[in-house]
C-alpha cells in the first residue's frame, strides 16, 4: 500500500450501517420512545377523564373558580337546606332561588358544619356575605338577614369566600339554573 493510498484510508470516514448507527444511539432512541410514550398516555387519559357536564347548574367566580350547584327552589328546599347535609364536597355548594327578590333571611338550626353565605341579585352581584356561620342550637341561633333584596343565597363551605378573595359587589356566574 503506498503512503498516498495509507493516508485516503486513514481519512476515509467509516461507512456505517442503519444497525450500527441504532446500536451505537439504542440508549437515546429508547430515552426519546420513553418520552414519547409517556406523551400519548397522558393525552390519553386526559381525554379519558370525565369532563363537567355543561348542562350541570353551577355557580363560578372570578380565576375561573365553579362549583356545583344544588339547587333549593321549593318552600320545603329551602327550609330544609344543607341541614340533612353532614357535610359539603369541596366542590359543592347550595343556591336558594326565590321568586321574587326580598329580604332574605338565614339561620344555622340542625346545621352539622360552617359555611359561607352570600346573598345574590338578579344578576348574580354579590350584596352581602357573611363568613364563617357557625351551626346553633335553638333558642341560642342567630338569624342573618343583611337587609338586601336578594333573588339568591348561595352557601359554600366555610372559607370558600376568603380563599376565593370574594367582597360585595363581586360577581358570580349562575350557569345552567333554571
Amino acid at each position: 500500500m503506498s503512503l498516498e493510498e495509507f493516508r485516503k484510508k486513514i481519512n476515509e470516514k467509516p461507512k456505517t450501517s442503519f444497525l450500527d448507527w441504532f446500536k451505537h444511539n439504542s440508549v437515546i432512541l429508547k430515552l426519546g420512545a420513553v418520552i414519547i410514550l409517556i406523551i400519548v398516555i397522558i393525552a390519553i387519559f386526559s381525554i379519558m377523564q370525565p369532563q363537567a357536564d355543561d348542562n350541570n347548574p353551577a355557580a363560578c367566580f372570578k380565576h375561573d373558580r365553579c362549583l356545583d350547584v344544588v339547587i333549593a327552589k321549593t318552600y320545603n328546599e329551602q327550609e330544609i337546606g344543607l341541614s340533612n347535609y353532614t357535610m359539603l364536597a369541596e366542590n359543592q355548594s347550595m343556591l336558594f332561588i326565590f321568586e321574587q327578590p326580598g329580604k332574605k333571611a338565614i339561620w344555622m338550626k340542625d346545621m352539622d358544619f360552617a359555611i359561607d353565605i352570600m346573598w345574590l341579585d338578579a344578576k348574580g352581584r354579590i350584596l352581602h356575605i357573611v363568613k364563617d356561620a357557625r351551626p346553633c342550637m335553638p333558642p341560642q341561633c342567630d338569624v342573618y338577614e343583611p337587609g338586601v333584596q336578594a333573588k339568591y343565597v348561595l352557601e359554600t363551605n366555610s372559607g370558600f369566600a376568603i380563599d376565593t378573595n370574594l367582597f360585595d359587589g363581586d360577581r358570580v356566574e349562575l350557569r345552567n339554573i333554571r
